[in-house]
């Protein structure tokens, strides 16, 4: 059986984490540190994400032709990602985000998507021999919307199941992507915003339910400390989360999406997948940083193994 291939389109940063006392109020200034720099982007921490599970992960997305793409490439390399795919655009520079992090773990982000920007169309039809050769696509939304949109036709005419992660802007997403993706993964803040008016005091089972109207055929919802859940036509699943002492939730949803994904692409059942996703999550919460924080696959072992955590 030929191994399977997970890409993932997505964007690249280079993030300065800075924590401090206290998230900073608008006109404050905060003392904090001392700061780590670290790869990042949603995209490349899902490839890591991914890829330290096992999965041969080659990662679709650009970088500027400057110093910090060099680190950041080297960075996702010595982490198992196929950085092959990887645009080198000198028309901008590499992204950055700037993350603030208080002693719960709590951030706030600002981010500068550099040539995150500039990922246009006609740039994936460059990579579209990837695409042809993927087992499973996953993508977010922290590249432009056309950018997306044209994956997800892509996907579609080389018959490639895609996992959409509707992160990290809450919008609502048009019936026209849902309908072309596998699954759909959303926080509780994305969810609402898709399901629309009404939605804000739903609970999981009917907030899924109503986000199944909206296209989405398989949901699958974080809910950080609350657990996550997948809804499919058939049934409705809770997994439990892990007990962990959160440091820093800035990997978190990263982790649980990467390993989703590389479980998917594996061909994990959805309830093992899941599962597995909620001990990755669990995992990078209690470590600094998105990337620094990703877990091996013999430490989401390792606690998969000790029956932290159940269905319900």
């Amino acid at each position: 059986m030929d191994e399977p291939l997970l890409c993932v389109l997505g964007s690249l940063n280079l993030d300065c984490l800075v924590p401090v006392p206290h998230l900073p109020r608008p006109g404050e200034t905060v003392l904090g540190g001392p700061a780590l720099r670290a790869a990042g982007g949603k995209g490349a921490n899902q490839a890591a994400a991914a890829a330290l599970q096992g999965v041969h992960t080659r990662l679709l997305g650009a970088a500027g032709a400057d110093e910090a793409g060099d680190f950041l490439l080297l960075e996702l390399a010595e982490r198992g990602v196929d950085v092959s795919a990887v645009l080198r655009l000198p028309e901008a520079g590499t992204g950055r985000a700037w993350i603030s992090v208080d002693p719960a773990g709590e951030n706030t982000i600002v981010v500068d998507p550099g040539a995150n920007a500039v990922l246009a169309p006609e740039h994936l039809e460059h990579l579209a021999e990837s695409l042809g050769e993927a087992s499973l696509l996953l993508v977010q939304l922290e590249i432009p919307e056309t950018t997306v949109e044209r994956a997800l036709q892509l996907a579609v005419e080389a018959g490639v199941p895609v996992l959409l992660n509707a992160a990290p802007l809450p919008r609502p997403l048009p019936r026209a992507w849902l309908e072309r993706v596998q699954a759909l993964v959303v926080n509780e803040s994305e969810a609402r915003v898709q399901a629309g008016p009404g939605s804000e005091d739903l609970a999981p089972v009917p907030l899924l339910a109503r986000l199944r109207e909206t296209g989405a055929g398989e949901v699958y919802l974080t809910r950080g400390a609350h657990g996550a859940w997948r809804a499919s036509a058939h049934r409705y699943l809770l997994q439990e989360a892990f007990p962990v002492s959160a440091r820093d939730t800035t990997g978190a949803g990263d982790a649980f999406c990467g390993v989703l994904a590389a479980a998917l692409a594996r061909g994990e059942r959805p309830a093992a997948a899941l599962r597995r996703a909620a001990a990755a999550g669990g995992l990078a919460a209690t470590r600094p940083g998105a990337l620094p924080s990703l877990p091996g696959r013999e430490e989401v072992d390792a606690l998969l193994a000790e029956g932290a955590a159940g269905e319900a």
